[in-house]
C-alpha cells in the first residue's frame, strides 16, 4: 500500500481519518489523532497498530484515582436508638465503621479496603498540580468536575470510571474530550473507540506512575492519621515529594574538565 498526499495544519488541532478502507476483520486506515500519525491495519481481526512520534507536545492533563487504607483498624460497632415514644420517628442505628469517623469500606475486585480515596491531576510529564480526596466508598464520576477546575490544558484524559453524559457536558466549555470510551448494554465498542481507548491508554501511565511513586517512596499506601482532613494534608505532601523528586531527577549535572598545568 502506498499512500501519498498534502496535509495542512489549521488555527485548530488537526484530528480525523485520512483515508480507510475494508472493515474490523480486514481493513486499514490512516488518521491523525492528537497531533500524530496513526497507521492501523486489521488481518484476520488482529489489529497492528503503528504511531508516530508527536512533532510538537500538546498540552493536557491526566486524571485518575487511587485507594488509601485507613490508618485505624477496622471494626463495625451498631449503637441501637434509644427507645423512645410512641408518636416519635424513630431512630436508625447508627453503624461506626473504626476509630477513624470519615474513612469508608469499599470493594474493588475481591479486596475489600477500609480508607479513602485519592485524587490526582498532572500534566503530560506526570507533574501533579491538584489533589483531591474523598472517603472510599464515593464514586468517581461526581468528583470529575472538581478535578478540572482551574485547568488551562487543550485536552483531559481520563479513564472510563469518569465515562457519563455530565462529564462529556462539563468538558465543552473547558477542553476536549479525552475520556476513554465505555461499552453499554446491547452497545459494545466500535474499532475506532477501541483505538481510541488504546491511545489513551498509552498516555495515562503518567498519573499512574505517580500514585506508584507516591505509595513506594511516601508512604501514601495507608493513611499515617485519623480522619479526612489529615489524609488529604498527607496526600498533598505526598504529592509534593513526588513532583520535587521528578524535578530532581531531569537536572543533568556536566563535570568540567580540568586544564592540565
Amino acid at each position: 500500500i502506498a499512500i501519498r498526499m498534502i496535509v495542512s495544519k489549521g488555527n485548530n488541532p488537526m484530528d480525523g481519518i485520512l483515508v480507510a478502507s475494508g472493515n474490523n476483520t480486514n481493513g486499514y486506515s490512516l488518521y491523525i489523532f492528537e497531533d500524530a500519525l496513526h497507521f492501523a491495519v486489521a488481518q484476520d481481526e488482529k489489529l497492528t497498530l503503528i504511531s508516530t512520534k508527536k512533532p510538537l507536545p500538546e498540552e493536557q492533563f491526566i486524571i485518575d484515582a487511587t485507594l488509601v487504607e485507613s490508618a485505624a483498624r477496622p471494626r463495625t460497632h451498631i449503637e441501637a436508638p434509644q427507645d423512645r415514644a410512641e408518636p416519635d420517628t424513630p431512630n436508625d442505628p447508627e453503624v461506626y465503621y473504626s476509630a477513624d469517623p470519615d474513612a469508608r469500606w469499599v470493594k474493588k475486585g475481591s479486596k475489600s479496603t477500609l480508607g479513602y480515596k485519592a485524587f490526582a491531576r498532572t500534566d503530560e510529564e506526570g507533574f501533579i498540580d491538584r489533589v483531591h480526596t474523598t472517603p472510599a466508598n464515593r464514586g468517581e464520576s461526581p468528583e470529575f468536575e472538581h478535578m478540572i477546575k482551574g485547568t488551562a490544558a487543550q485536552r483531559v484524559l481520563a479513564d472510563k470510571a469518569y465515562a457519563s453524559k455530565a462529564n462529556r457536558e462539563r468538558l465543552r466549555s473547558h477542553a476536549r474530550d479525552g475520556i476513554m470510551r465505555k461499552a453499554a448494554r446491547g452497545r459494545p465498542l466500535r474499532a475506532s473507540e477501541k483505538r481510541f481507548n488504546t491511545l489513551i491508554s498509552k498516555q495515562r501511565f503518567r498519573v499512574e506512575q505517580c500514585f506508584g511513586t507516591m505509595k513506594r517512596l511516601f508512604g501514601l499506601h495507608r493513611a499515617r492519621y485519623f480522619g479526612q482532613a489529615k489524609t488529604h494534608a498527607q496526600l498533598a505532601m505526598a504529592a509534593i515529594s513526588q513532583n520535587l523528586l521528578k524535578a530532581a531527577n531531569k537536572i543533568k549535572i556536566t563535570p568540567k574538565a580540568h586544564k592540565a598545568a
